[in-house]
């Protein structure tokens, strides 16, 4: 929320590498942690430079890349997610399993640093949004200032209800799968191979459909489509084969980084180029704001038992879920790009 502050006031590229090595150096403190406390608080930092970081991506894929190529692109950033998920958590817990909790986050540390090698010699140096920049530096009055502008409120209320469409579930996913499915850590494991895998296929696809047809309409049709996994997610019974759920998840993962391409992409359109890093933060901090809360409706709704730890009314969070997606894709109808 306070990087609106200056986001907008500087070239985004040693600004981004700037947060960057903040990101780097909190990692590496995660992994000297002597204690639980000291963890907590190097986990806190990592995340408010993390957080700062998510916002300024897509800042800068919005000014390198002209609207009618931005959803490829921002399919290509998502793939970094999904990579992350097929090849990162794995790795992190045989890592950790093998060698010890601090591990992972050395092994982290040391691939931003070679990421720094890249950023440094393929990203540009943006500067054009400083020569143009006479927006507010206080943060409060820019969040006034975006939330007086009717097109960027939906775009935010679309992001937002768009997360709580989604991660309420995701929350809970793993002890549902665990606990109520007998799923164990291999199982687990494979889940993210299979969702990593899928979404690394699919989001250049995605991203190039967006493009070509219209990012609306391809945010609408995997917005809809989205519901049928989260009804099928929530109300798994033992009776369900692994097999099944396999696919189930494939399909899940599927809509979900379907849907987030073209919204992103849609999202990243409504601001101009002055005020664009700005605008990427706030959303960023209502995107942490939605996640907060979506693990508050999940701890809220569901219920475990004593003796078996089985999960409870974990459809209704689906149901939650779903009257959020569709607020999501009404609000997205709302919103027009001025790029476009």
């Amino acid at each position: 929320f306070f990087s609106t502050m200056f986001t907008d006031k500087y070239d985004r590229k040693p600004m981004f590498t700037t947060i960057f090595i903040g990101f780097i150096l909190s990692t590496f403190a995660c992994g000297l942690a002597s204690n639980y406390e000291m963890l907590i608080l190097a986990r806190i930092v990592t995340g408010i430079f993390g957080g700062i970081l998510s916002g300024q991506t897509y800042a800068i894929v919005s000014d390198v890349f002209p609207y009618n190529l931005r959803a490829r692109a921002t399919g290509v950033v998502m793939s970094g997610f999904s990579l992350a998920s097929a090849i990162g958590v794995p790795a992190s817990l045989f890592f950790a399993n093998r060698y010890g909790l601090s591990v992972p986050f050395y092994v982290i540390g040391t691939i931003g640093l070679l990421t720094l090698i890249l950023i440094h010699l393929f990203i540009p140096n943006l500067k054009g949004h400083v020569i143009k920049n006479t927006q507010f530096t206080n943060p409060f009055k820019n969040f006034i200032i975006i939330l007086k502008n009717k097109n960027q409120r939906h775009a935010l209320l679309m992001t937002a209800f768009l997360i709580l469409g989604g991660f309420p579930v995701i929350t809970m996913l793993n002890p549902f799968l665990k606990y109520n499915i007998s799923f164990d850590d291999n199982d687990i494991m494979m889940m993210y191979i299979i969702g990593g895998v899928l979404t690394i296929i699919t989001a250049n696809l995605i991203g190039y459909v967006a493009d070509k047809t219209s990012k609306q309409k391809v945010f609408l049709i995997m917005g809809l489509l989205s519901i049928i996994p989260l009804l099928l997610m929530t109300n798994l019974t033992n009776q369900t084969t692994h097999f099944q759920v396999f696919i189930f998840i494939a399909f899940f993962f599927f809509v979900i980084n379907g849907r987030n391409i073209p919204s992103i992409a849609l999202s990243t359109s409504v601001a101009p180029s002055k005020s664009r890093g700005s605008y990427m933060g706030i959303n960023s901090f209502l995107q942490q704001i939605a996640m907060g809360l979506s693990a508050s409706i999940s701890g809220l709704v569901v219920s475990q038992n004593e003796t078996t730890h089985a999960i409870s009314h974990y459809n209704y969070v689906g149901y939650i879920s779903i009257g959020f997606t569709l607020m999501a894709l009404y609000c997205s109808r709302k919103v027009t790009s001025i790029e476009s």
